[in-house]
């Protein structure tokens, strides 16, 4: 400020709180820091006197912006979530920072570090899909908009992929005297999706051959299967059972394996003759040791029929035996059999399958005891004709039966 004044003259800022200073030479300063957000214009009041007189003048101070406030977002950092396979194009989200500062030097520009290159951000702020997401390929990305902007990316699981077995085919062997209730097998599917999406229930949809009642159960959660009904190698050796895996999705996916059930035959099952009495004929001079009859005996059981088969004659002392070829041949001559008792003689006769011997019974009694037996009543009968044996496979042939054929 000049004064046209040849004496000394004084300079005040009268403005109470002004941050400007006048020195003797009128030159005003500041005397402090100016901020333009906080201030743009002052209006100083200034006063010159020589001591005796005094003049006033205002000065009007305007403040210049300067680039001195960086951008601000209205959060330092966000997650957002976005499903995986949105088109490109699609928006993620926006994001806005403002600057205190104004013309050139409030303008925002926005730039995005990070995404991998599938995400990017317009002038405005908008960040947009560049590139489909995946979550099973990358399930997060974090995100830096320059103006010191955090930003997180959260993909959302959808229900894109099904449940996997982890084996195209389950095989078990079960005997068939398994107990009813008992685990067979455990089978285990995966989902790579999240969540409900991953979470995995198992089912049986399919049971080849059907029965009445399903022969096998599976827990829904574990993928445990297990035995529902006693299974008999007899009626049924094999079994297919279709297990489907399905995921909680909305809508589910779902996938199928096939279990082969192999049932495994055990000796539950006597031997059997083909007749429960046996009629015989036979001359009474018949040579010691010599075969009578052949028995036919047929066991049910794979294993019985492959094992070693005990057989047993007749009763404790008596006349006649029964050999392991099903032969039946008198142990003494036939002449003394006559003289010692009637003409007609009785007796069981038993077969066994298994290591243990059966056990003897007495006519017409049957019993199981360790490995499985079945008896029968054998009844033996004296002719005096003849009989022709055509072989040992005992078919015979019945000619010329006389009335004499019974004993007296």
């Amino acid at each position: 400020v000049a004064a046209d004044d040849p004496d000394d003259v004084e300079f005040r800022v009268l403005t109470e709180s002004a941050p400007f200073a006048i020195d003797d030479e009128g030159v005003i300063s500041t005397n402090t820091e100016l901020d333009y957000e906080s201030q743009k214009n002052y209006i100083l009041n200034i006063s010159l006197s020589d001591g005796s007189t005094a003049d006033y003048a205002t000065v009007f101070v305007r403040v210049l912006d300067i680039n001195d406030n960086s951008p601000v977002f209205g959060t330092a950092s966000t997650t957002v979530a976005i499903a995986e396979y949105m088109p490109v194009g699609t928006s993620v989200t926006s994001v806005s920072a403002t600057d205190k500062d104004e013309g050139f030097n409030g303008l925002v520009v926005y730039t995005l570090k990070g995404g991998e290159g599938k995400m990017d951000i317009d002038g405005s702020g908008l960040i947009l899909l560049q590139k489909v997401l995946d979550r099973e390929e990358q399930g997060f990305y974090n995100l830096t908009v320059i103006a010191t902007l955090n930003l997180t990316i959260i993909v959302d699981d959808v229900n894109d992929n099904v449940p996997v077995f982890s084996s195209s085919r389950y095989e078990v062997k079960v005997p068939e005297d398994q107990e009813v209730g008992s685990a067979l097998l455990t089978l285990s599917a995966t989902d790579r999706d999240a969540g409900v999406n991953a979470l995995v229930t198992y089912r049986i949809t399919v049971q080849r051959p059907q029965t009445s009642s399903p022969m096998f159960f599976i827990n829904s959660s574990t993928g445990q299967l297990s035995l529902s009904q006693q299974l008999d190698y007899e009626a049924i050796n094999e079994f297919e059972v279709q297990v489907e895996a399905s995921d909680g999705g909305q809508p589910s996916q779902s996938t199928e394996t096939l279990v082969l059930v192999h049932v495994e035959d055990v000796n539950d099952n006597p031997p059997e003759f083909s007749q429960a009495a046996y009629d015989v004929f036979v001359f009474e001079n018949h040579q010691k040791g010599s075969p009578v009859y052949t028995f036919s005996v047929a066991d049910k059981d794979k294993v019985g029929e492959q094992s070693p088969r005990d057989c047993s004659g007749l009763c404790e002392g008596s006349d006649w035996k029964h050999s392991c070829a099903g032969w039946v041949f008198p142990e003494i001559p036939l002449g003394q059999v006559l003289h010692w008792g009637p003409r007609r003689h009785r007796g069981p006769c038993q077969a066994g399958s298994g290591r243990r011997r059966p056990v003897q019974h007495p006519c017409g009694s049957c019993g199981f005891s360790g490995a499985t037996q079945h008896s029968c009543c054998f009844g033996m009968e004296y002719a005096f004709q003849n009989i022709f044996f055509l072989s040992r496979n005992m078919k015979y042939l019945l000619k010329n039966i006389s009335n004499q054929t019974k004993s007296k």
